[in-house]
């Protein structure tokens, strides 16, 4: 049942009849009630399932890469919220997390090329970037590599492996995933700046089998 808080002109939480009350970040708002509906056109099925694949990729980076740098991205948006606003934009065809999203968005320069080679038999993923810096970048900044698996829906999450002068990375994931398609690679770089963490947009990747 709703209710009204602190009179008529006050916040309304629940139903009330035909309106629908609530409060986001200290903002009240209200709106009218309308019936769920399932609808199934083709637009809405798509939808849906770009939805799924972004919430799956949302859940296995939310203790760790989100709240990082989605925090302060979209006013009135949580860090979440806004990192699923974002990716489902970008999911297309199979409607799979695919290198074309992105795990952070940022005004520090990034990379121009980034690849990456999958091992295999010891499951070790080494990667390549470009180290060469032409505007806000410098050497000095860290970066974050993520492999995401397509098909475990698991992020592998690496922080802080180096900085971007070394131009590589060398990191570990199970063994035995052969399929490389069904992996995903990411590369962000970030520095602290005026007491907070600026970053790039990140670079997405395909693997390739070793």
């Amino acid at each position: 049942m709703g209710r009204i808080l602190n009179g008529i002109l006050g916040g309304v939480s629940g139903k009330v009849s035909g309106v629908v009350g609530g409060n986001w970040k200290g903002i009240n708002y209200i709106r009218s009630y309308a019936k769920p509906s399932n609808p199934q056109t083709d637009a809405q099925v798509t939808q849906r399932s770009k939805f799924s694949s972004a919430l799956i990729f949302a859940k296995s980076l939310k203790g760790t890469i989100i709240p990082d740098y989605w925090a302060n991205l979209f006013p009135n948006m949580s860090a979440f919220n806004a990192f699923m606003k974002r990716n489902i934009a970008l999911i297309s065809g199979t409607f799979k997390v695919n290198a074309n999203n992105v795990i952070a968005e940022g005004t520090l320069e990034g990379t121009s090329t980034a690849t990456c080679t999958y091992a295999p038999v010891s499951g070790e993923v080494s990667g390549l970037f470009s180290p060469e810096v032409f505007s806000n970048g410098l050497p000095t900044d860290s970066f974050d590599v993520v492999i995401f698996d397509t098909i475990r829906n698991y992020s592998h999450v690496f922080q802080n492996n180096g900085t971007r002068t070394q131009a590589f990375f060398t990191v570990m994931i199970p063994a035995e995933l052969t399929e490389a398609e069904t992996l995903v690679g990411f590369i962000v770089f970030h520095r602290l700046q005026d007491n907070s963490v600026i970053c790039s947009n990140s670079q997405g990747f395909v693997l390739t089998l070793t």
